[in-house]
C-alpha cells in the first residue's frame, strides 16, 4: 500500500489556504506601509551665508550630510546660499530674501531649520516666526556667540563657532622657539574686525614677551610687499580675508595661496579651509567638524529631545590639523604635534597602514629563516669537515711543489726587473724633456733638484740658474713666499695633494699667471721632496676676466630691460588713471560758470593734472616709448620763459646768474621735456651746495664740440661732429667723488638720503631722445659743469598769431547717433561715456575687443563710430580692429592707448584706424578728432 503524500481531508486544506491567504495580504499590508513611510520625507531647510563654492560652506555641508544621511533616513535637505560675501547684506536685499523664501516654502512642512554663520542666524532670529513659526532651529558657524542673543527666543540651540588663536600660538611657538614678533592678518569687514577685537583680548597675555602687530588695511600688493620684508624671528597667523583695501574680492584659496607663497616666515591659520593652501595648520575652527555637530544635534531634536534642553557647545569643533607638505617644507618634526593632531597630504606609507600585519609577517619569515640559517650550518659544517679532512692532505703535497716554483719564479722576476727599471728611467727623463707642462722635484727644503725643458720656457731661467736654487726667486715678495709655505706644506705633509692658481714673477720681472699642483715624491718618507706640476695659464685667466666682464654687462641690459617693460607699464596704467582725473575735472568745468570761485579752483586741479600727466610722458620718453611733441624753438628764450620757475625752486642763499648768446639758438626740441630738463639740472646743482654764498649759472652759446656718448640705459645713439647749441649749467658744490663717478646716471642711484635716483638718469634719457649728448666735469669740493648738446635747426620758427580772445569758447559741437567705447578699464569707460554723451552720442560700452565685436553685429545698422582701446583682455584693440574692417570696411573706428603710436606699431597696421589719440587726452583733443572723423554727422 502506498503512502500518501498530502492529507486529503477537506477541513485541513481550508485551513491551510485560509492561513496561506492571511500571509500573503500581511506582507503586501507590511510593503505599502513601508512604502507610504518611505514615501513620507522629513523636511529639514539649511540656509547658509555665504555661496556654496567657498570651501568654508562646503565643509560644513559635507560634515552634516555625514551624520544626518539624508537618502538612509529619508530626510529631504532643502540649501539655501544667502551669498553676502559677495552681495552686501543690506535691508533691501534681505527684505527680497525674506519675500523669496515667504514665496517659496509657504505650502511645504519643514521640520528643521539649520542655519550657518552670522548672517543666517540674525536673519532666521529675526523672521523665524514670520517663516516658520515654531519650528527649531540649529545654529552652526556662528561667531562670537552670547547666551543674551537667545533671549525672548523659544527652539533655539546649536554650536559657537569660538576663535582659538591662543592655542595655535601655543603650538607655534613650541614648534619655533626662536620667534620674537607675529603678525596677524585679518581684513577690515565687520567678521575681520571682530576677529582682531576678539584676538587681541585672548593674546594680551603675551604683551612684553613677544612682538605682536596687526597688518593694516593694505591692498593686496601691499600686504604682499610687506610679508616679503619679514625677518626670521617672525611667524604669521591669518584669521580671515575676503577683501583687501581696494574692496577686491578674494577667495580663501587665492589669498591663503598669495599670503603664504609671499610670505618667507611659517603662516599658521585658525580655519581648517585654508590647509592645503600653504599654511602650515593650527587649532583651526573645522567646516566639517561644524556641520557633524548641528547633525548630531538635529538627530536629538528629530528624535523629540526639545531643543531647550540641548545646550550650546562652545570650543567643541576646533580641531589640531597640520600640513605635511607644509611639515616638511619648514623642517618641523611630526613628534613634536599633538597626538590628536590629524595631517593632510602625508603619502601613503604600506606599514603605517597595516603595522599589526607587517610586524606578523616578519615575524613568521624571522622563525622561518632561524630554523633555515640553523639547518644549513649544521650541513655546511659537515661538508666543510669532510672537506677540510680530504685537502690537509692534498695541500701538504702541494705546498713543497709550490714553494720550490715559486723561488725560480722570484729570481727570474728580479732579473726581469732589473731590465724594465733601465728601461723606464730612460722613458721617464724623454717624458721630462718633451712634457707640455713644467715639471719640479723640490727638496723638503724648497730648493729645485731637477726641472724639465717647460720650466726653462716658463721662468725665462736657465737650468743652471735653477738647480740647486730656491724657489723664493719665482714670488713677487718675500711675504709671498712665506705664505705659500705657509698654506702648501701642511696639506702637502698630510699627504694630500696641493692645487692652486698663484701668480709668479719671471726672469724679465715680468708677471704671469700659473696653475701649480703639487704631491710628495714618498708617502712613506716625506725627506724626497715634492714634485710640482706647473702650467701657464696667463691668457685662460684674460679670458675668464673678459667673460666675467661681459656677464656682467649681460646681466646689467637684462636689468635694464626688466625696468623699460615696468616704466612702460607703470606709465600705460598711469595713463588710464589720470584719463579719468582730467576727463571729470574736464566735465566738472564745463558745468561751472567761469567767473565762479569754484571754476578757478577746478580750472587749478586740471592744470596739476596735466602735469601729472606731464610726468607719464616724460617717463616714456626715458625708456624710449614716448613721442616727443617737437617744435623749433629759440633755447636762450625757453630758459627766459623758465627763469622765474627756475629762481622760486633754488633756496634763497643761492645766487642764480643767466648770461644768455646774443643771437637766437633755433633746435628742433619738445620745450616740455627740455624745461623739465633744466628744472632737474637746477634742482641738483642746489642741492650740492652746502655754504651760504652758493652760485649757479646758466649759459647758452654755439658748439661744435664732438658729442660724448655716455653710458645711459634704455638709449643708444650715434654722436658726430655737428653745429649744436650748448646750455651750460655750472655750480660752486661739493663735486662729484671718483667713486660714483661711472654711476650717477644710472636709473636709482643716488647720494642723497631723500632721493629718487632718476633725476640726472631722466635727464640724459631726454637728451638722448633729442639726439643730444652730455658733459659732464667736476672736481671734489670745488663744483660741476654739466653741458646740455642738442643738434640745432637751420629753420627758424613761424611767427606765432596773436589772439585777442581773453577766455575760450566754451559751445560744444553737438554730434548725433550711436557709437561703441571699448576699453578695459570701468573708470576710463565710465569718463569716457559721459564726455561722449556731452556731445550727443549714445553710447554702448564694452570692456574687451570681442564684446565689441558682438555690439555692432546686434546694433549694425546703427553704430556711426567705434572707439577701441589696444590693450585689452580676449581680444585686443588691433584684432578687434582688423575684423571689423573685414565685416564693414567703410567703418569709422578709432583707437585709444596710454602708449604712444610708435609703441603699438600704429604704422604697421594693415588697415589703419581713422584716428589715433593717446590717453590721457583732453576733452578738446577728443572734439577735435571727431569732428575730423565724422564730418557728415557734426550737427550744424
Amino acid at each position: 500500500m502506498n503512502t500518501p503524500i498530502f492529507n486529503d481531508r477537506p477541513g485541513q486544506n481550508i485551513r491551510s489556504t485560509f492561513l496561506k491567504s492571511a500571509v500573503f495580504f500581511f506582507l503586501i499590508l507590511m510593503i505599502c506601509q513601508s512604502q507610504a513611510l518611505a514615501g513620507d520625507s522629513t523636511h529639514i531647510l539649511m540656509i547658509n551665508s555665504y555661496h556654496q563654492s567657498l570651501a568654508w560652506e562646503q565643509d560644513l555641508f559635507s560634515g552634516l550630510q555625514k551624520e544626518l544621511q539624508p537618502e538612509k533616513n529619508h530626510i529631504d535637505l532643502h540649501v539655501e546660499n544667502m551669498d553676502t560675501k559677495r552681495i552686501p547684506y543690506t535691508e533691501d536685499y534681505r527684505d527680497k530674501l525674506l519675500a523669496v523664501y515667504l514665496h517659496k516654502y509657504k505650502h511645504l512642512k519643514i521640520k528643521l531649520i539649520i542655519v550657518s554663520d552670522n548672517n543666517a542666524f540674525d536673519f532666521i532670529r529675526q523672521y523665524r516666526d514670520a517663516l516658520f513659526p515654531g519650528i527649531p532651529v540649529v545654529f552652526c558657524g556662528v561667531n562670537f556667540f552670547q547666551d543674551q542673543l537667545l533671549d525672548g527666543l523659544s527652539g533655539f540651540t546649536g554650536i559657537a563657532e569660538t576663535v582659538d588663536a591662543k592655542t595655535t600660538l601655543e603650538i607655534a611657538l613650541l614648534l619655533h622657539p626662536k620667534t620674537r614678533n607675529v603678525l596677524i592678518i585679518n581684513d577690515y569687514l565687520p567678521t575681520g574686525k571682530a576677529w582682531t577685537n576678539t584676538l587681541q583680548k585672548d593674546l594680551a597675555a603675551y604683551a612684553g614677551k613677544l612682538n605682536i602687530s596687526y597688518a593694516d588695511d593694505l591692498p593686496m600688493g601691499i600686504l604682499l610687499e610687506t610679508l616679503r620684508n619679514l625677518s626670521d624671528d617672525y611667524i604669521v597667523i591669518y584669521g580671515v580675508f575676503f577683501r583687501d583695501q581696494l574692496n577686491r574680492f578674494y577667495s580663501p584659496q587665492e589669498s591663503t595661496s598669495l599670503i603664504t607663497r609671499a610670505s618667507p616666515v611659517p603662516v599658521y591659520g585658525l580655519l581648517d579651509f585654508y590647509l592645503g593652501h600653504g599654511i602650515i595648520g593650527g587649532n583651526l575652527i573645522s567646516g566639517h567638524f561644524q556641520g557633524k555637530a548641528a547633525g548630531l544635534i538635529a538627530k536629538k531634536i528629530l528624535s523629540g529631545i526639545p531643543p531647550e534642553n540641548i545646550p550650546v557647545l562652545r570650543n567643541r569643533s576646533n580641531q589640531y590639523m597640520f600640513d605635511y607638505e607644509q611639515l616638511v617644507r619648514w623642517q618641523i618634526n611630526e613628534k613634536k604635534l599633538p597626538l590628536e593632531s590629524i595631517i593632510i597630504n602625508r603619502p601613503f606609507s604600506f606599514y603605517r597602514e597595516y603595522t599589526t600585519f607587517v610586524w606578523q609577517v616578519a615575524f613568521f619569515f624571522a622563525i622561518m629563516g632561524i630554523v633555515i640559517i640553523a639547518l644549513s650550518i649544521n650541513i655546511r659544517r659537515r661538508n666543510l669537515a669532510e672537506q677540510n679532512l680530504k685537502r690537509l692532505h692534498i695541500t701538504l703535497e702541494q705546498k713543497v711543489k709550490n714553494r720550490t716554483r715559486e723561488l725560480h719564479k722570484a729570481m727570474a722576476f728580479a732579473e726581469q726587473t732589473s731590465q724594465k727599471l733601465m728601461v723606464l728611467s730612460a722613458e721617464m727623463q724623454s717624458i721630462l724633456d718633451n712634457s707640455p707642462i713644467g715639471i719640479v722635484f723640490v727638496t723638503q727644503d724648497r730648493l729645485i733638484r731637477r726641472v724639465n725643458h717647460e720650466v726653462v720656457k716658463i721662468s725665462g731661467f736657465g737650468y743652471d740658474e735653477l738647480i740647486g736654487g730656491n724657489t723664493r726667486r719665482f714670488h713677487l715678495t718675500e711675504q709671498a713666499y712665506e705664505a705659500f709655505g705657509n698654506t702648501a706644506y701642511p696639506v702637502l705633509m698630510n699627504q694630500d695633494t696641493y692645487e692652486t692658481d698663484i701668480q709668479f714673477k719671471k726672469k724679465d720681472g715680468s708677471l704671469i699667471w700659473c696653475h701649480m699642483r703639487g704631491r710628495l715624491i714618498s708617502e712613506q718618507d716625506v725627506t724626497k721632496g715634492v714634485i710640482w706640476i706647473i702650467e701657464n695659464i696667463s691668457q685662460r685667466m684674460a679670458a675668464e676676466k673678459e667673460k666675467l666682464a661681459f656677464v656682467k654687462e649681460l646681466e646689467q641690459a637684462r636689468r635694464y630691460k626688466s625696468l623699460n617693460v615696468m616704466a612702460g607699464a607703470i606709465a600705460h596704467h598711469y595713463n588710464n588713471i589720470m584719463m579719468a582725473v582730467q576727463g571729470n575735472i574736464e566735465l566738472l568745468q564745463l558745468l561751472l560758470p567761469d567767473d565762479s570761485d569754484s571754476h578757478s579752483l577746478v580750472s587749478n586741479a586740471l592744470s596739476s593734472a596735466k602735469k601729472a600727466s606731464q610726468i607719464s610722458r616724460s617717463m616714456l620718453t626715458y625708456v624710449g616709448q614716448g613721442n616727443l611733441d617737437r617744435q623749433i624753438t629759440d633755447l636762450s628764450t625757453l630758459i627766459l620763459e623758465t627763469e622765474e620757475l627756475l629762481r622760486n625752486t633754488i633756496r634763497g642763499t643761492t645766487d642764480m646768474t643767466i648770461c644768455l648768446d646774443s643771437s637766437p639758438l633755433f633746435c628742433f626740441i619738445d620745450p616740455a621735456q627740455i624745461k623739465e630738463v633744466l628744472l632737474n639740472l637746477i634742482l641738483n646743482a642746489d642741492e650740492s651746495i652746502e655754504a651760504a654764498n652758493g652760485r649757479i649759472s646758466i649759459r647758452t652759446f654755439p658748439s661744435s664740440a664732438h658729442g660724448i656718448d655716455h653710458a645711459t640705459p634704455f638709449r643708444s645713439s650715434e654722436f658726430q661732429k655737428d653745429d649744436y647749441v650748448c646750455c651750460e649749467i655750472s655750480d660752486n658744490g661739493s663735486g662729484i667723488d671718483i667713486e660714483i663717478a661711472d654711476k650717477i646716471l644710472e636709473p636709482f642711484f643716488s647720494t642723497k638720503f631723500t632721493g629718487r635716483g632718476l633725476g640726472l638718469s631722466v635727464v640724459a634719457g631726454i637728451i638722448k631722445a633729442h639726439n643730444g649728448t652730455m658733459e659732464i666735469k667736476s672736481t671734489p669740493k670745488k663744483g660741476t659743469r654739466i653741458s646740455m648738446l642738442i643738434p640745432g635747426a637751420l629753420v627758424q620758427p613761424p611767427a606765432k598769431t596773436i589772439s585777442h580772445s581773453k577766455k575760450a569758447d566754451k559751445k560744444i559741437p553737438k554730434f548725433s547717433g550711436n557709437i561703441i567705447l571699448a576699453d578695459d578699464d570701468l573708470q576710463v569707460r565710465t569718463i569716457g561715456q559721459r564726455l561722449l554723451e556731452k556731445l550727443g552720442f549714445n553710447v554702448l560700452l564694452a570692456s574687451d575687443g570681442q564684446e565689441a565685436i558682438d555690439l555692432f553685429k546686434e546694433n549694425r545698422e546703427t553704430i556711426q563710430l567705434i572707439i577701441l582701446d589696444v590693450t585689452m583682455p580676449n581680444k585686443n584693440g588691433i584684432t578687434a580692429l582688423e575684423e571689423l574692417r573685414q565685416m564693414e570696411p567703410s567703418l569709422k573706428i578709432i583707437l585709444s592707448s596710454g602708449y604712444g603710436q610708435d609703441q603699438i606699431g600704429l604704422g604697421k597696421i594693415k588697415d589703419p584706424p581713422d584716428a589715433f589719440i593717446q590717453k590721457p587726452f583732453e576733452f578738446k583733443d577728443l572734439i577735435d578728432i571727431l569732428t575730423a572723423v565724422l564730418k557728415d554727422n557734426l550737427s550744424k
